[in-house]
């Protein structure tokens, strides 16, 4: 795609960046590992996380509720090791002790309220999607600390996290609709490159955080009351304690 813009529009090879929800953040991890010369200035990405792994032997259900969970409690075996191994070798683009791979600048979202994306990985509530349940995924900070490994070349469990945004307000789905972001920093050999950062809000759902979804205005309704109660039914409330839009805007802007 930049190859193509490039021939009529002139644009920074050095300054690529892409966005993704849902699949799409799926999708943009994995371009920020397989793109390369230059590759990926920075990343944006909202409900997903790194790619599937083979088989659901990590997977057992939850005994409270109908959640498929990450290393569930029967699962003695199941841990990060396995996901190392686990995930598509296009995934093995470089390692904390290669300080010459380049891995982009990441911002990632993701919503407390998401059942297709949960924050604690495993697998989407299969009644709101029928395919979701099927495909296993890493915990949310799972897969921002491995990217903060990559980013800075070094152990992500030597480095801290340090809050830069934190909003609050009445929200529809959560007594409080909170958003917070946190910040790599530090750690051990690191090298000092690239920021990555992470947000959680309480009450977002699979939607990309500030956005008009759904589109139920009263004055415009773009959807019926009927299908905007199976739309929020579906994939939950949108908070407005941050746009993630003008987050990525933003954070694109601030790197060198």
């Amino acid at each position: 795609m930049a190859d193509l813009t490039a021939r009529g529009i002139p644009y920074n090879s050095s300054r690529i960046f892409a966005t993704g929800h849902s699949n799409g953040a799926f999708m943009v991890y994995r371009a920020a590992c397989e793109l390369d010369d230059p590759g990926l200035a920075g990343i944006a990405v909202s409900a997903g996380s790194w790619g599937y792994v083979n088989g659901t032997s990590c997977l057992d259900r939850a005994v409270d509720d109908s959640h498929w969970v990450w290393n569930g409690s029967k699962t003695e075996s199941c841990g990060e090791p396995q996901w190392e191994t686990e995930l598509p070798q296009w995934f093995a683009c470089g390692s904390a002790g290669n300080k010459t791979a380049k891995f982009p600048s990441v911002l990632a979202f993701q919503g407390m309220m998401d059942e297709h994306i949960y924050y604690s990985g495993g697998s989407g509530n299969e009644a709101k999607s029928a395919n979701s349940y099927t495909i296993p995924y890493p915990p949310f900070t799972w897969a921002v600390d491995r990217s903060a490994a990559l980013t800075k070349c070094c152990d992500a469990a030597s480095m801290e996290t340090v809050v830069t945004f934190a909003n609050s307000s009445g929200g529809e789905r959560s007594s409080e609709d909170k958003t917070t972001c946190e910040t790599y920093v530090g750690g051990s050999g690191c090298v000092a490159r690239g920021n990555v950062t992470r947000c959680v809000s309480t009450s977002n759902g699979h939607t990309w955080p500030g956005s008009s979804w759904p589109p139920c205005d009263v004055t415009n309704p773009s959807y019926s009351p009927e299908q905007c109660a199976v739309l929020k039914w579906n994939l939950g409330g949108t908070t407005s304690t941050i746009s993630a839009t003008d987050a990525a805007l933003s954070f694109f802007s601030s790197l060198p």
